[in-house]
């Protein structure tokens, strides 16, 4: 009976509901024939019959006989969380003049200030995007407002599918400007009146944790052309380091969207000297130009990346760099293999390279491709005649739906114990829009019912041995299938996949996992981070506009228990053995839905979320730091708490409680000890002006009533 209620969305009259216990007892006997005097039996059953033939078949699919990982045990572990995408505006409004961005964000005061004014707090930031490790710091690079990427186009206008957005829209949980926003029109409009539509996406910040000091740096470039690459600039996709250099690159914003990108921007720091090298669009590699990049790979001493490439004939598929550059010139890059799709993950497993793919125009269906051995010289540059390296997985060898081959990728590849792990990315959040392109709108019909519960795939995961033998971990035996395309006809089959899971059901059991974002070796064990779309869905499911009544029923079908939302981190120990929970709410925060980065350092593991919920009180990405005595050892020294935030401005230096406390003092000296500058104060930040100082490498001693941090400061 509730799933009637659910499916039917408040049609039913009292009448209905008192004779849904003769309608059910029929379709339980299979006897639906009419009988003399039952009128209004036979018309209820005429319409609540297809949601019992149709729909319920589907529902009963993607909700029952799950088995959940165990939790684990956990008490060795500890976790803090090191920094997080700052409060960086006061939202008023779509279009609102008093909508002011400030990206080292909002002080307490102006915070309350503005919610006293009627305001609510917003995190443009949004993915802790690219991370990397060097010595003692942790690089990680970010994106802005990610739902809203390409305006009106963006993913988060699935959530008001046919509707126009290109003015703008909200929820209670994000808001995209589109064209409407201020930042759009005096920046991103100054470009080209069209670009207004980007308002929502700001500048990319990179960011540099230093554990011996506990201090945070926001180390974003400025000036010149790092500023016009920055803007041109959907986000920092990715960090990678080798030699002395870090890199952080991600896919360019104008005249791209969210899904198809034209360029792409590249940055370099120098980790030893502290500044940045340079900067780069890529756009000519022996010819072909870069458009997006998502992982960078260290084999051997060699740099390596995947990269999409528009190639010199106008081919868009994929590649792997290899890096020849060093610090006096860093953008020596050069082909080493090539592959259709593109090349998103990457890693060197029993010798060989081996290729996790996105689809492209060249191949419209997502792979594992396996390249040559690799010699111990790194792999050597080819032409663009090469050989495309052989695929050895492919996703339809297991789905046959046209929707979910469109919109499956291969993700978060990792070796772990003399195997080959992977998973996929089931981009759940753009079904909408392919509904309503069908038109399927109203969610009432137990056609788009259908065609939402059909489509809704989950995250599957994983591994090949060194015989390329592939074995399937989590996912399904059977999965619903369109018929239309093929038939023409609006039902659904269900097909089986070929494979039977090792250990449980696609999503690791849950029905809104959609993605194996990022995985990590740590401490022998293999550590394996998610995307949970249901974030997304409560989000948009609590709002009384009745364009997202749809989301509210896929809700109340599907949802778990709210508080069960956000990001889920689970740990295999054994190959053997199913994974366990380490957590399955985004470590307390719902708004967090996914993993996007995971690394280690100094026997801890560090772990970057994403959240593009940027009106919600704690969205936006956050920086995690998880110790596991287990693995670290009582005699590793605990590393300083993080106290401290700074920024270079030329000739001055802003300083900032990370805890929100006051500071008391600010001390300058230089290497010998020379104190040249000192500074009582009693609030949480302050700028202090260093121009006068001879010195170009200086130690900053910064107290508070909590601790005191000392660190060194490179002019």
């Amino acid at each position: 009976m509730e799933f009637i209620e659910t499916v039917t969305n408040g049609r039913l009259t009292d009448k209905d509901r008192a004779a849904m216990p003769e309608v059910l007892r029929r379709f339980r006997s299979g006897n639906l024939r009419q009988a003399p005097g039952d009128n209004f039996i036979d018309s209820l059953i005429n319409i609540v019959g297809p949601y019992f033939y149709k729909v319920l078949p589907l529902y009963m699919n993607l909700v029952f006989n799950r088995t959940l990982p165990d939790m684990a045990d956990t008490g060795t572990m500890k976790v803090d969380t090191i920094y997080a995408a700052p409060v960086d505006e006061i939202f008023y409004g779509i279009g609102d003049q008093r909508n002011h961005y400030e990206p080292y964000g909002l002080s307490d005061a102006t915070i309350d200030q503005g919610l006293n004014a009627g305001g609510r707090v917003k995190h443009n930031q949004s993915y802790l995007w690219g991370m990397t490790v060097a010595d003692n710091k942790v690089y990680w690079c970010t994106n802005t407002n990610y739902l809203c990427v390409g305006g009106s186009a963006g993913l988060g206008a699935a959530s008001r599918p046919g509707s126009d957005t290109s003015k703008g829209y909200m929820n209670n949980s994000w808001v995209c400007e589109c064209e409407s926003g201020i930042y759009g029109q005096t920046v991103h409009g100054a470009i080209k009146p069209e670009y207004a539509q980007y308002s929502d996406t700001r500048i990319p910040r990179i960011y540099c944790y230093d554990i011996t000091t506990g201090s945070v740096q926001d180390i974003t470039p400025s000036g010149g052309d790092y500023d016009k690459l920055l803007q041109d600039c959907q986000g920092l996709r990715s960090a990678g380091y080798h030699n002395g250099v870090a890199f952080f690159g991600g896919p360019s914003l104008y005249g791209s969207t969210s899904g198809q990108t034209v360029g792409s921007s590249f940055f370099a720091y120098d980790t030893d000297a502290g500044k940045f090298i340079g900067c780069k669009a890529l756009t000519d590699i022996d010819g072909n130009a870069i458009t997006d990049i998502r992982r960078w790979y260290v084999h051997n001493g060699v740099l390596y990346c995947g990269v999409r490439i528009t190639d010199a004939n106008g081919k868009d598929r994929g590649a792997v760099l290899r890096w020849y550059g060093d610090k006096t010139n860093p953008w020596q890059f050069k082909i080493v293999g090539w592959m259709a799709n593109e090349a998103a993950e990457l890693c060197v497993y029993n010798g060989y390279m081996y290729v996790g793919g996105w689809n492209t125009a060249s191949l419209a269906v997502s792979t594992v491709v396996k390249g040559p051995k690799v010699p111990d010289n790194g792999l050597q540059p080819v032409d663009i005649n090469a050989t495309e390296w052989p695929i050895i997985w492919k996703y339809s060898d297991y789905d046959a739906h046209a929707i979910a081959l469109r919109t499956t990728y291969t993700a978060g590849m990792q070796v772990w114990k003399n195997h080959l792990y992977w998973g996929t990315f089931n981009a759940v959040y753009v079904i909408p829009n392919i509904a309503a392109a069908n038109r399927y709108t109203d969610m009432t019909s137990p056609e788009a019912l259908c065609f939402y519960l059909g489509s809704v795939r989950q995250t599957s995961f994983w591994r090949l041995n060194t015989r390329d033998k592939v074995e399937l971990l989590y996912g399904e035996t059977e999965l619903p299938v369109w018929d239309k395309p093929t038939t023409g006809k609006d039902t659904w089959t269900m097909k089986s996949t070929g494979w039977t899971p090792k250990f449980g059901r696609a999503g690791f059991g849950q029905p809104w996992t959609a993605y194996t974002w990022t995985m990590a070796e740590y401490g022998g064990d293999l550590f394996i981070g998610t995307m949970n779309a249901e974030t997304l869905l409560k989000a948009v499911s609590v709002n009384p506009d009745s364009t997202q009544s749809q989301f509210a029923i896929l809700q109340r079908l599907t949802g778990r228990k709210t508080g069960h939302e956000g990001f889920e981190l689970l740990r295999m120990q054994d190959p053997e053995t199913a994974p366990q929970y380490i957590t399955t709410d985004g470590f307390g925060n719902g708004t967090a839905y996914g993993i996007r980065n995971l690394a280690v350092l100094d026997k801890r593991l560090f772990i970057g979320s994403a959240s593009p919920l940027n009106l919600e009180r704690h969205g936006g990405w956050h920086l995690f730091r998880l110790d596991d005595k287990k693995y670290s050892g009582i005699e590793t020294p605990e590393t300083p708490a993080l106290g401290v935030f700074w920024r270079s401005n030329g000739g001055s230096f802003t300083f900032a409680s990370a805890t929100g406390e006051n500071l008391n003092t600010i001390s300058l000296t230089d290497l010998q000890g020379r104190t040249f500058k000192t500074v009582g104060i009693a609030q949480p930040s302050v700028t202090v002006n260093a121009g006068d100082i001879p010195s170009n490498i200086f130690i900053a001693t910064v107290t508070t009533a909590s601790g005191r941090w000392t660190f060194k400061i490179k002019r």
